[in-house]
């Protein structure tokens, strides 16, 4: 099975970073980063990270401009 890793990078630095791993065990989603060399992680549960999706995907349409 091959071993993927997707982050998504920040704008501004490369170093910078979030990731989502999801816990199937518990029904959790961990964001999880780097920031300014510090580490951070914030746990979502299955509905507040549906709303987390709908609420970038509105806020990416506000900056398209659509």
């Amino acid at each position: 099975m091959a071993k993927i890793q997707i982050k998504h990078i920040d704008a501004y630095s490369d170093t910078d970073y979030i990731e989502c791993v999801p816990d199937l065990e518990h029904n959790l989603i961990y964001v999880q980063g780097v920031s300014d060399d510090h580490h951070f992680c914030v746990v979502l549960d299955v509905s507040t990270s549906i709303k987390l999706a709908k609420t970038l995907r509105t806020d990416i349409n506000k900056v398209k401009g659509i």
